[in-house]
């Protein structure tokens, strides 16, 4: 998935919630997080600056 594009974003979510799952971001851009927050899915797709607390979250 490439993080610049939150629709594929969205669509990992969906997925990871069909399959009793989580979606996280590591590292997103600030222009995903820009269209990620206003909306309302940060509670919903979990972004963290790195991979590493990705992971570990």
């Amino acid at each position: 998935m490439h993080a610049a594009d939150p629709l594929e974003s969205i669509t990992a979510q969906r997925s990871a919630d069909t399959a009793q799952g989580r979606a996280r971001m590591a590292g997103p851009a600030e222009s995903v997080l820009q269209v990620i927050q206003p909306v309302g899915l940060d509670p919903v797709i979990i972004c963290n600056p790195t991979l590493r607390q990705a992971l570990g979250t």
